[in-house]
């Protein structure tokens, strides 16, 4: 079988997901795999990040909103200004290249790219930009942490900014044998369902 490579968003939402529904997450990370999905967080994630790489001021961030559909421009302007509430008083940074960014099992890869980095006065974050709408639940908090966590290495501790809810959590889970056998069952699931759907 060829290597697989998926999205972190992919893998945790197939993982979260129980009976006919994981068939149906892995169908849809295929549709991405082939080029038929659509991200529809790119802009706005791209243009955080650029924002604080090229140490532009924040209002730069409307900037991302011309020539978007009015359904976007909603979710966009709402997930600004989360932004804008979360970033007081904090100095992120890019997440630095080369520095894990994914997570692998078998012939399956986890692309997992952490956006963000920030110096809390006693670790270094990794930090996941989260956009849904839907409060992110404690499962998929827990998927996210424990991938992002095997992709970067003990250098970071994972967290997860809720970006239109200006909230950020912080893994305060060590990783576990029980943990990582548990993902690399869940990854041999995903791997068999591919090939099926």
């Amino acid at each position: 079988m060829a290597r697989v490579g998926v999205s972190l968003a992919a893998f945790v939402n197939f993982a979260a997901a129980s009976g006919s529904a994981k068939a149906s997450q892995v169908q849809k990370a295929k549709r991405q795999v082939g080029g038929d999905g659509f991200d529809y967080w790119l802009a706005l994630r791209s243009a955080i990040v650029a924002m604080h790489q090229f140490g532009r001021p924040i209002a730069t961030l409307s900037s991302v909103l011309q020539g978007l559909n009015e359904s976007r421009v909603e979710n966009y302007t709402t997930c600004i200004a989360g932004y804008k509430e979360w970033l007081k008083r904090k100095k992120p940074v890019p997440f630095p290249t080369g520095t894990g960014g994914v997570w692998n099992s078998g012939d399956l890869i986890v692309r997992v790219n952490p956006e963000l980095a920030l110096d809390s006065g006693t670790e270094t974050l990794a930090i996941k930009l989260y956009f849904g709408a839907p409060v992110i639940s404690k499962a998929r908090l827990e998927l996210s942490h424990h991938l992002i966590r095997k992709a970067v290495g003990p250098a970071f501790k994972s967290a997860v900014l809720d970006v239109r809810r200006a909230k950020l959590h912080i893994s305060q889970v060590r990783s576990s044998a029980a943990i990582d056998a548990l993902f690399d069952g869940e990854a041999r699931l995903f791997l068999a369902m591919w090939d099926a759907v």
